[in-house]
């Protein structure tokens, strides 16, 4: 909860639940497979959804979550299910031409209806939340200045998973890429920057063109002081999320 709202330039909001609750307490209810479900809808698409434990009366928040409704589609193929992490389900999906690799967490997942494999063709909703970034003036700033390990031009690249895959890794480094096994590094080019206003604080969404499409990265001033500029290059570790149909 707290990463989606530091994003989000929320942080207010995690300061006390009954804050969280007023936004919910006039929502809806949808009940799904393994979790209740609750939105709470800003101006410009953005929603915060909540998942409760079902059945509950109460507000027995198991988190909060958010997507940006109108962002962009992708369609691609599901490889292997990492599982419950984060107690949202995390699958490694594949381009359907098996070039590109890429984990998204499925928002809303026990409303979907129908089988999902490995042959199936899923339309993916998905925006991107950064938990860390590093902006050069384009991407030629980029090379001058990291001369080893460079990440292709528009790479989304699932690297801590594929890391957590190598044999002989210390305790430590297991840890490491365990913990961040949800996040996906990407490099690529900003080409559009909108600013929108999500509670009290100002928040950015800025359009990147990736191996997989047009992709909207959603961050407030807790994440970088000022929004990116057209043609600016950006590289980090981003959290995929991701409203799916069969």
């Amino acid at each position: 909860m707290a990463f989606f709202l530091d994003s989000l330039g929320l942080s207010e909001l995690a300061h006390n639940q009954n804050t969280i609750i007023d936004l919910f307490k006039d929502t809806d209810k949808i009940s799904g497979e393994d979790y209740d479900y609750k939105t709470f809808f800003y101006d410009g698409g953005l929603e915060l959804v909540a998942r409760i434990n079902k059945d509950s009366e109460d507000f027995d928040f198991v988190g909060v979550d958010s997507h940006l409704v109108n962002s962009n589609k992708v369609i691609a193929k599901p490889v292997l299910s990492l599982g419950q992490t984060m107690e949202l389900p995390a699958i490694l999906f594949s381009s359907l031409d098996d070039k590109t690799a890429f984990i998204a967490n499925l928002l809303h997942a026990g409303l979907v209806k129908g089988e999902m494999n490995t042959d199936t063709k899923v339309s993916l909703q998905m925006c991107a939340f950064p938990s860390s970034l590093e902006v050069y003036e384009s991407r030629k700033s980029y090379e001058e200045a990291v001369s080893e390990a460079l990440l292709k031009d528009k790479s989304v690249l699932p690297y801590f998973y594929i890391r957590s895959l190598e044999e002989n890794l210390s305790e430590e480094e297991k840890k490491r890429y365990q913990e961040n096994l949800l996040f996906n590094l990407i490099a690529a080019e900003v080409i559009d920057t909108r600013e929108y206003k999500f509670g009290n604080n100002p928040c950015f969404v800025s359009t990147i063109n990736t191996v997989i499409g047009e992709l909207d990265i959603i961050y407030s001033k807790n994440i970088l002081q000022k929004p990116l500029s057209k043609h600016s290059y950006v590289v980090g570790a981003f959290y995929l999320s991701a409203e799916f149909s069969l």
